[in-house]
Formats: structure tokens, sequence, C-alpha cells
């Protein structure tokens, strides 16, 4: 244990292949593009650092089954998947998406197009649903990567400043009352 450590196997899966470090996503939006010739919706398969679709079970697939609905608001998912992430802004953080990971929410099918939506630059589409009061039971939210507060690359006081207007909504919506 002296000296400089050394790291002999440091690749994208663990021998007992658990997926560590930063893998990509096998759906768009990934930071890995599609095959050349290949569906545009999925992330090249060759790439190394693209990880297969996963099956194992998630809080989606329990909340699902228990006939609660959920929603999962990425903000500049849209503009991530038309090729507009920039950085700073909005700076996308496309290995954030845990759910587009999963087969259950591969491109085409109805979960995907029930559950995945995109927040909008600056959240607009996510404060908008707050604002009409149609947000399901649960919700997951993702600021985009210069207001998710990550410390190396985003700024704190555009992440509070963004998670207040946020909050001020929430307390204005119909919804209010049963926000926990």
């Amino acid at each position: 244990m002296e000296g400089i450590p050394r790291f002999v196997r440091d690749g994208g899966l663990t021998p007992d292949f658990y997926a560590v470090n930063t893998l990509q996503p096998p759906y768009q939006p990934s930071a890995n593009k599609p095959a050349s010739g290949g569906d545009s919706r999925y992330a090249d398969p060759s790439a190394p650092t693209t990880l297969v679709p996963q099956n194992a079970q998630t809080i989606a697939d329990l909340l699902s089954a228990k006939g609660i609905r959920w929603t999962w608001y990425a903000g500049a998912w849209q503009a991530a998947l038309d090729d507009q992430n920039s950085v700073p802004t909005p700076n996308f953080q496309y290995h954030h998406q845990p759910f587009n990971y999963f087969a259950t929410m591969a491109p085409g099918t109805a979960a995907r197009a029930e559950h995945l939506k995109d927040a909008g630059l600056w959240g607009v589409e996510f404060i908008k649903a707050i604002d009409e009061g149609t947000l399901p039971a649960v919700v997951f939210y993702k600021p985009q990567g210069n207001l998710n507060q990550h410390p190396g690359y985003a700024d704190a006081w555009a992440g509070d400043h963004h998670l207040a207007q946020v909050i001020a909504h929430l307390e204005k919506s119909p919804q209010w009352t049963t926000c926990l």
C-alpha cells in the first residue's frame, strides 16, 4: 500500500459484469452516436462505452405495476436528441438518465412515450406541467447540466435559483397540497 495506486482493471465492467465508470445509454440521447447506417434511435452498440440494454427491475417497473402514474422529466432532452447540446449550456448529461438504459423504455415502446419527457430548456416544459396541474403522482426531475449543481461544471447559484423557481411554481400549483 505504498506509492501511487496502480489500477490494473480500469474498464467499463467489473469481472462480475457490474457497470462502472461512465457508460453510455444504448438509446438516444446518448454521447455515443448511432452506428453508421444504423437506427438513429440507438447508440452504436459496437462503441466500447455503450452499455447493453438492461433488464433489471427498476422503481419505474414497481410504480407501473401498482398503477401509480409517474414521469421522468429531463431538462434539455429534446435539445440533446436534436444534436443541439453544447457546453456550458445546456450541457445535457446523457449518462444521468437512468431509465434510458432499460429495455422496457426502448425507443418505440409505449412506456417510453408515456414516462420519459423533455423538461425543455431551462425546465420550461416541466414548469408548464406544474402550472397546469398535470403532474403525475410521482415525478423525477433532472435539470439540464448547467443547472444541476454538479461540482466542476455547474454553477451552484444558477442551480439554486432554478430550484427556487420550480418550488415557487409548485407552491402556486393546484397540486401543492399533495406535494411531499
